[in-house]
């Protein structure tokens, strides 16, 4: 799961082991679609999905947020371990946004952890895909992407008011 993945990542970093984080993002880099997609999970011996679950929007948000876990644990290091996760960085950022509705400016609905065929946008998905533009709004300024950590970030100020326009009134 590329959620899992990210999140060992994370941990690596923060516990001191930046490159093993950096690899584990590599990986996932790997195995991105070139639209920008994750499949729901990974064999890791063929590298493919290992049955028919529809990729996962969340993905992109996580590998992002992954990606900021390992910049802010390794300040002095960010732009030396980042680089070579550009194309990367850039493909989830650009999917993250096509993602989003232009009439609701929420994301599409898309299956998330619980793995359920959704029809409606999920509170996970769309938190998935605001912690990935928030995240992608401080990555790509490292990798040299300003002009689109510019757009993300605009699009995270705009996610955030309607996520808690659409689901706080529920609680």
């Amino acid at each position: 799961w590329p959620r899992d993945v990210s999140f060992v990542a994370s941990a690596l970093a923060r516990a001191g082991h930046p490159d093993q984080a950096a690899e584990q993002l590599s990986y996932l880099q790997g195995v991105q679609r070139a639209d920008g997609w994750f499949e729901a999970r990974y064999d890791i011996t063929t590298h493919g999905p290992p049955d028919d679950r529809t990729a996962q929007l969340d993905g992109s948000g996580w590998v992002l947020w992954g990606a900021r876990e390992l910049a802010a644990a390794a300040p002095g290091r960010a732009a030396e371990l980042l680089a070579p996760l550009r194309p990367m960085l850039r493909r989830a950022s650009l999917m993250l946004l096509a993602s989003i509705d232009g009439a609701t400016a929420l994301p599409i609905p898309s299956s998330d952890y619980w793995e359920v065929a959704e029809d409606t946008l999920t509170l996970g998905t769309a938190a998935a895909v605001l912690a990935g533009l928030r995240s992608a709004s401080e990555v790509l300024p490292v990798v040299g992407e300003m002009a689109l950590a510019d757009r993300v970030g605009a699009a995270s100020d705009t996610l955030a008011h309607q996520v808690r326009s659409h689901f706080g009134p529920s609680g």
